[in-house]
């Protein structure tokens, strides 16, 4: 083989120019990884006030509506159970009247 012929491979493709080697190397690996870091942490930074929102939001706004509250006693004590209730948390209670035992054993079975 003469000094004017390339060696080839199999198949006739010349060997690949050698990879940069030392300094210019690294200095492209470098770079592509800030680039990296730099969009992951752009990507993270718009993310996460987006998934934070989205399980404060129904949380911030929860409130509690029209919960049966059951009350044994006087037509007094029932009114003035509902009116205190009422000014705690208007809307929260649908205040029942329980006059006899019965009435309270069928409200703490739930029926």
């Amino acid at each position: 083989m003469s000094k004017a012929e390339v060696p080839r491979r199999r198949g006739g493709v010349p060997p690949r120019a050698p990879e940069p080697a030392g300094h210019e190397a690294a200095a492209t690996a470098t770079v592509s990884s800030w680039q990296r870091t730099a969009g992951v942490t752009l990507l993270l930074t718009a993310i996460v006030p987006v998934v934070l929102i989205a399980f404060a939001w129904p949380a911030g706004r929860a409130a509690i509506h029209d919960v049966p509250f059951g009350v044994a006693g006087s037509a007094r004590q029932v009114a003035a159970t509902a009116q205190r209730l009422e000014q705690a948390r208007p809307g929260a209670f649908d205040v029942h009247r329980y006059a006899r035992r019965p009435g309270r054993a069928r409200c703490h079975r739930g029926t």
